[in-house]
């Protein structure tokens, strides 16, 4: 057997090391409530904005709307064209908002009232049978 030199010794200890840190950081992920790197979220554009409206739209219509429905195909039908017109202010009174989103709205001067997620639901009128269009009045378009 080889005999280990002093270089090979503090080459195997950092080593271990590094990887006894690594491990801490998986095991306690200091990032997941404190320090944070800047998201994506925080310098939304447009078109973020609407995908994140539009997430809030499904959000509105899977729990807020479509579970209390007597007659789905009765009631929805008669939207299937012209959508559900809902105001954005509206959804947010219903449906929980991300700050950033609503950070973002602001810093874009859109405005809630005029700003609408339209819900054209479709045939068969089972709960997944709809899509959502988002239509923002905002005053920052970029």
């Amino acid at each position: 057997m080889k005999k280990m030199n002093n270089k090979n010794i503090i080459l195997v200890v950092a080593a271990i090391v590094v990887i006894g840190i690594i491990t801490a950081l998986i095991i306690v992920n200091p990032f997941k409530n404190g320090i944070k790197f800047k998201s994506n979220k925080e310098n939304m554009n447009i078109k973020d904005i609407i995908s994140e409206v539009d997430k809030l739209g499904h959000k509105y219509y899977d729990t807020i709307f479509y579970p209390y429905i007597e007659k789905p195909e009765e009631l929805l039908s008669l939207f299937t064209d012209s959508g559900i017109n809902i105001t954005l202010s509206d959804v947010k009174n219903v449906v929980e908002m991300d700050e950033k989103l609503v950070k973002a709205l602001d810093k874009h001067k859109c405005d809630l009232e005029k700003s609408k997620v339209y819900i054209y639901p479709s045939a068969p009128y089972k709960a997944e049978n709809y899509k959502v269009e988002v239509e923002l009045s905002c005053e920052n378009n970029k």
